[in-house]
């Protein structure tokens, strides 16, 4: 008899058990705290939690602004050896302000567009002498490098028009009317060039920007001076990024 007190007695705990663990899964279904994507008891679907919202980003992600200096090499750059420390010494003002786009996960692609203003001049043996003022409307892409520290280090390449801007030439020869003259005393006009570089933590603008003439100078045929003339940047600046405000 003892025994069979003892088996209605572990049955009653078993049962026990299992409406419990029953009764807590129910609760589990209609406790909002439990499950949020289901209404609480006694509230209807129209009392749900509404889904988040998605935030609304500027059409610009951000805003550079920019000063720095750039160094001009080409056939009249007083540096026929290319010197590094030369062209630092002849470095002239380069100033830049851009916007840009930037999409995808962790915003690692981006396109922008940058208007840049550089001075450049020089002088050769010969004493012939130039100076110029540079205007280039670059469009560009840009990648941000995976592995590293995010907004550390993104390259952009891209290209654009280059208004060459009431450049002055002394001491050249006469013109040669020839189209093949290695002088040609230009004026203002419109170029091509192509850009490309890196930007360090959305702040220092490193690279190089190639024209589509070797005229910028005026002067061309300078062995070792390449087919075309270029300029090196270093620029500092701030990125002014729109998707805070």
């Amino acid at each position: 008899m003892f025994d069979s007190t003892l088996t209605r007695v572990g049955t009653l705990c078993l049962v026990f058990l299992l409406g419990t663990s029953l009764l807590s899964e129910v609760y589990a279904q209609v406790n909002p705290r439990g499950n949020r994507g289901r209404p609480a008891y006694g509230q209807n679907s129209q009392e749900q939690e509404a889904p988040p919202q998605p935030v609304n980003q500027p059409f610009i992600s951000g805003v550079y602004v920019g000063v720095g200096i750039n160094t001009y090499q080409g056939d009249l750059d007083s540096n026929p050896n290319d010197n590094i420390l030369k062209h630092l010494g002849g470095a002239q003002l380069d100033v830049v302000v851009g916007v840009d786009k930037r999409f995808g996960e962790y915003e690692q692609f981006g396109i922008g567009a940058q208007v840049s203003y550089d001075r450049i001049s020089g002088q050769n043996i010969r004493n012939l002498e130039f100076t110029n003022n540079l205007i280039s409307l670059e469009f560009t892409g840009s990648y941000e490098l995976p592995y590293i520290k995010q907004d550390l280090l993104r390259v952009f390449l891209g290209g654009g028009p280059m208004f060459v801007i009431s450049p002055t030439y002394t001491g050249f020869p006469a013109q040669d009317p020839s189209p093949d003259s290695e002088f040609k005393e230009l004026g203002t006009r419109v170029v091509g060039s192509i850009v490309g570089g890196v930007l360090v933590s959305d702040k220092v603008r490193i690279g190089a920007r190639v024209s589509t003439t070797d005229f910028l100078d005026g002067h061309s045929g300078i062995t070792g001076a390449g087919p075309v003339d270029l300029l090196g940047f270093i620029t500092v600046g701030y990125r002014f990024n729109l998707n805070e405000y």
